[in-house]
């Protein structure tokens, strides 16, 4: 189920450096796996296009989220900043998705002995 809403210090301490790491993950080391796992090229090609693809949803709905709720919360004390951002649907569904494609890329990266 979808949240309904996120903390500001976890969408821009947590989440947000996790996304970063996804997006270097997708288009600096999986290109290595074929590399490492040849006889898996193919699937590793498609899980590729599957992450890019969901990466650019998650992007756009947490671009939105953050444009919607600018000023909501203090950059300044981010830290420790709990103010809660109300979610749409959509921001809802992107924030969920994000943190299983990082549970998903982590994953990878430990079988394959990636840094992430």
């Amino acid at each position: 189920m979808a949240s309904k809403s996120i903390k500001a210090n976890e969408l821009i301490t947590e989440l947000l450096p996790k996304l970063q790491i996804i997006e270097r993950v997708i288009i600096d080391k999986v290109d290595d796996l074929v590399w490492k796992a040849p006889a898996q090229r193919e699937r590793i090609l498609e899980l590729k296009s599957e992450f890019e693809l969901e990466l650019v949803m998650i992007k756009s709905n947490i671009r939105h989220l953050l444009e919607r709720t600018q000023g909501q919360y203090d950059l300044q004390r981010i830290e420790t900043d709990e103010t809660e951002l109300a979610l749409t649907a959509d921001e809802a569904i992107a924030i969920d998705a994000a943190w299983r494609l990082y549970q998903k890329v982590d994953k990878i990266a430990a079988h394959f002995n990636l840094s992430m």
